[in-house]
């Protein structure tokens, strides 16, 4: 695996994670009431 390789597959999992952490920081308040357990998505 050379320099340019490593460096397109970091920022590949890097895009990744990051689109990861919006999509659960934009559906967490809509999906999951605090207070209200509701053991679906988490368990």
């Amino acid at each position: 695996m050379n320099a340019m390789t490593f460096a397109a597959y970091t920022a590949l999992m890097l895009a990744g994670c990051s689109l990861a952490v919006w999509a659960a920081a934009a559906l967490a308040p809509v999906r999951i009431r605090p207070g209200k357990p509701h053991g679906k998505r988490r368990r």
